[in-house]
């Protein structure tokens, strides 16, 4: 996706040769004429099963939205409409970042310069047959106030009864659960790490896995040691009462300014695979913009800084974004 361009390009993986092709398509709407007003459609996107959302937080003048397509059989997106958060204000921001449910009946938006003087917000969805609705009022967590940018990072587990919400600046991430029996969501509690410094933006960057016991969160600024803004990850679990972690953890080989996990929109650079096992962190900054991705197996460094073949010294800046599998 580009939220310059306002598009998302699709690729169709063959399975017998092994290489993805580009199918030419463009999923894209004509926001403005002629596309001359950039409303950042494609700053954001999920894909679950035949659903695809992509968000545009500059679309209807400011104020944000997320565009739902249909994957048909023969890889074509067939647009199905735009929603807008009901209860947003103004320059909200609304589809900054979004995650939809692995099922593809829920789906969290991010807005995070939406309330006063951008504290952000956020809102759940869920789609009923052919339609989605909003679930309820937006969400903010009372003790925030100005410039935190509440939904700047936004993930949800496999069948959409955990979400978890970043901010740039309050150094804590969000969980929110939904009531199974009556299908509303509420907040749950905020979790950090005791070693997180003041200003490594920890939770700017997030990732829940399937089952919802498992979160990855970045912390691009962090330092270690003597050095500084290496970047690190921290690893949760949940064991059914309390979530933990061991603190953060580097990527070896990261370098002073690397800041591993560093993100432009709140998305990108780290991953948690569905089963919770295997974190994969970017960092476009590594070599002065070589780049290069880490892998971390349950919270430990395993691997990295991985390469692809003729990155060295070509300045491509490889990890600006990373996904894994299910199985990692």
């Amino acid at each position: 996706s580009s939220n310059q361009t306002n598009t998302t390009d699709v690729f169709v993986y063959n399975p017998i040769s092994r290489i993805w092709n580009y199918t030419g398509q463009n999923v894209a709407l004509a926001e403005s004429p002629n596309n001359l007003v950039i409303t950042k459609q494609g700053t954001s996107l999920s894909l679950k099963n035949s659903l695809l959302v992509v968000g545009a937080p500059d679309d209807n003048n400011d104020v944000g939205s997320i565009h739902l397509w249909n994957l048909s059989n023969t890889n074509a997106f067939n647009y199905i409409t735009t929603l807008v958060g009901d209860d947003y204000n103004r320059a909200s921001g609304f589809g900054d970042a979004l995650s939809m449910s692995g099922n593809g009946l829920y789906c969290v938006v991010g807005g995070s310069k939406d309330g006063s003087v951008r504290r952000g917000s956020i809102w759940f969805f869920k789609r009923d047959g052919s339609s989605w609705r909003q679930m309820g009022t937006k969400h903010f967590p009372s003790g925030l106030t100005t410039l935190t940018f509440f939904g700047w990072t936004v993930s949800m587990n496999y069948d959409g009864t955990v979400a978890i919400a970043g901010t740039t600046a309050s150094l804590f991430v969000y969980i929110y659960i939904r009531d199974i029996l009556n299908d509303t969501w509420s907040f749950s509690e905020a979790i950090t790490s005791a070693d997180i410094q003041v200003n490594d933006r920890f939770g700017s960057i997030i990732s829940i896995n399937s089952d919802g016991t498992k979160i990855a969160v970045g912390g691009q600024l962090h330092d270690f040691g003597i050095g500084f803004n290496q970047g690190a990850i921290w690893y949760f679990t949940y064991d059914g009462t309390t979530w933990t972690s061991a603190g953060a953890v580097q990527g070896t080989g990261t370098n002073d300014n690397d800041r591993m996990t560093s993100s432009i929109d709140g998305s990108g650079p780290l991953d948690i695979s569905g089963n919770g096992s295997t974190i994969a962190a970017g960092s476009f900054n590594h070599n002065i913009f070589d780049g290069g991705v880490w892998i971390f197996e349950n919270g430990v460094y395993q691997a990295g800084p991985l390469q692809g073949t003729g990155t060295v010294g070509a300045g491509t800046g490889q990890g600006f974004s990373v996904a894994l599998s299910n199985d990692g």
